[in-house]
């Protein structure tokens, strides 16, 4: 991994990762229209599709036996990393094959995820929502 790769998509911008020294010479290069950034220590290879495949998803899948005996099924939405919903009553296995996927896979589109968020909002007829972080 020699090369920056865009890792999550907003509104507003992006997110680009790769290692820290490529980072620091493509801020240096002023390639970048308006750079401002944050530097967070990442220490994995997150939403990489150059760096992993359907094969490293199998593997984390296949490492709990128990997860191929999930019978049950979701009973809340779930809004994916790519924005998408999955129906009411999907099984869990496929929900964990989605994280896992859209994890190591996908850009995470937190652009598309507002969208999405704000039309289930809205269908449900939701006057007001805090979303808040999760407590570490």
């Amino acid at each position: 991994m020699r090369k920056p790769y865009i890792s999550a998509y907003a509104d507003s911008g992006a997110t680009i990762s790769g290692p820290p020294a490529i980072l620091d010479l493509l801020l240096q290069s002023k390639k970048l229209p308006k750079a401002s950034s944050i530097k967070l220590r990442v220490n994995g290879p997150y939403h990489a599709l150059h760096l992993h495949d359907s094969r490293d998803v199998d593997k984390i899948l296949a490492a709990d036996d128990s997860l191929s005996s999930l019978r049950q099924k979701s009973r809340i939405p779930f809004f994916s990393s790519t924005g998408s919903e999955t129906e009411l009553g999907t099984p869990l296995t496929a929900l964990f094959e989605t994280a896992i996927s859209e994890i190591l896979l996908a850009p995470l589109r937190l652009d598309k995820i507002w969208k999405s968020l704000a039309t289930r909002l809205t269908n449900e007829s939701v006057q007001s929502c805090s979303i808040l972080p999760g407590k570490r």
